[in-house]
């Protein structure tokens, strides 16, 4: 059996982490890429839902590649 795995780009107290929870809850490793990963609200999620959080901006390919491969 596979695992899905969503990745949501920004990180808010918003819509993505309603999303967040969601799937989360619906059983998907969630992953978050944000410009400030240690926001409170995403705190939060990796605390409560086993969401990761990683730094990604769209100034740094480095970045999104050590995201990819986490």
């Amino acid at each position: 059996m596979t695992t899905e795995v969503a990745l949501i780009v920004g990180g808010g107290p918003g819509i993505s982490a309603s999303c967040a929870r969601l799937f989360a809850r619906e059983g998907m490793k969630v992953a978050v890429a944000a410009r400030t990963p240690d926001k409170p609200v995403l705190k939060a999620l990796e605390r409560e839902h086993g969401v990761r959080c990683f730094c990604a901006t769209h100034a740094s390919p480095q970045q999104w590649q050590t995201c990819f491969a986490q």
